[in-house]
């Protein structure tokens, strides 16, 4: 377990609101599409497996140990089955028991969905990675130099909030995505389009504003086309100022309900996706078997991934994350966290194995959990 805790701060990448660059882009890595691919399907019936009572006990355990509000978590095996179970409480007076069922903000594991609707347009091309944003955003500083390719892979340059800190203080200017683009207007870009991987929420941002130009359609719309309808997802949405009200799950901080839960839609198509953890398992798991995206476009997700740290083997490709080498093998997804919320979804792909686990409770991680629930499955 000492070993898997130092593995946990590298599967970072909530909505976090600033990433220094690193000194230098390494050589990537790429992941060959046929090694990584899974085989099979979820389907919609119970896990049958002699460890579903040691999951059940590890879900007793961690809400236990850690007194986290609620947590929800699913453990998906293609052709075998689906296990899932929520513990604790909403948050909400009229439904104050968690049930699996029930929508917790995803955080930045949005990014992948933002990824899987370009790279479809890219598939239909209507879209091109090399093509330059000046199309779709002139406004935007060196705009010419900056690339769809760019912004997917966070080697654009473009700065995201300075600090935390500096996003609460002005949050309450940026109501909507344009809003929060005038935040660039006095910013300098970080450095060379290209040169470096520096984490930018803006930069997905931007690509929601780019897919609703070249659709027609809105954000959300958008989504549900290419992979909510799609795979027939049953438990997620595109959080937006209309549908916030009915978001049952409350997000905690310290123990408190917040109140104010309005800016939950600014992230826009860098944070806004809300789901299941069963359903986020069978959207991972439609990504890679092929059900979202051609084969080109699939492996080009896992093309050139760049180091995101200097220290530690974790890469990000286009909307997607591996951390390789950890104790129980190279994982691939992506962490989400927003105020009041946490979540994390990794696929571990030589035993076919998906995990989401979801939390109402920002000062939580899902890691561990997550990390416990794999260790059961590969008998660690």
């Amino acid at each position: 377990m000492k070993k898997i805790a130092l593995v946990i701060s590298l599967l970072i990448l909530g909505c976090s609101h600033s990433t220094a660059p690193n000194s230098t882009l390494r050589t990537p890595i790429t992941l060959p599409i046929e090694t990584i691919e899974s085989n099979g399907y979820i389907i919609d019936q119970s896990l049958k497996d002699n460890k579903i009572d040691l999951l059940e006990k590890a879900i007793d355990s961690i809400i236990s140990k850690t007194q986290v509000i609620g947590v929800s978590a699913a453990v998906g095996i293609p052709n075998k089955g689906l296990w899932y179970a929520a513990r604790g409480i909403t948050g909400n007076s009229s439904i104050t028991k968690i049930t699996p069922d029930l929508k917790f903000c995803a955080g930045s594991i949005c990014k992948i969905f933002t990824a899987v609707v370009v790279l479809s347009l890219v598939d239909e091309g209507r879209l091109h990675l090399e093509s330059s944003i000046d199309k779709w955003l002139p406004e935007m500083r060196q705009s010419a130099h900056i690339t769809i390719n760019h912004l997917l892979t966070h080697t654009s340059g473009i700065a995201s909030f300075d600090s935390v800190e500096e996003y609460e203080a002005n949050k309450h200017l940026y109501r909507n995505p344009q809003e929060v683009l005038s935040y660039l207007k006095n910013k300098n870009l970080l450095f060379e389009p290209g040169k470096h991987f520096a984490y930018s929420n803006i930069g997905y941002l931007m690509l929601g504003l780019i897919i609703e130009k070249v659709t027609g359609k809105s954000y959300e719309e958008a989504v549900r086309q290419y992979i909510i309808h799609k795979i027939n997802l049953r438990e997620t949405d595109v959080m937006t100022a209309q549908n916030l009200k009915y978001l049952i799950v409350k997000g905690h901080h310290n123990g408190k309900i917040l109140a104010e839960t309005k800016d939950y839609t600014i992230p826009f198509a860098s944070g806004s996706i809300i789901s299941s953890p069963r359903d986020l398992v069978h959207f991972l798991q439609a990504l890679m078997n092929g059900k979202l995206l051609s084969r080109i476009s699939l492996s080009k997700m896992f093309l050139d991934m760049n180091l995101m740290t200097k220290t530690q083997s974790t890469y990000y490709g286009k909307g997607i994350v591996v951390a390789t080498n950890t104790p129980i093998g190279d994982i691939i997804g992506h962490r989400g966290g927003i105020k009041g919320f946490g979540a994390a979804l990794y696929y571990h792909h030589k035993k076919n194995l998906f995990i989401c686990v979801m939390m109402n409770d920002d000062t939580k991680s899902p890691d561990p959990a997550v990390f416990r629930l794999m260790e059961i499955m590969l008998e660690l």
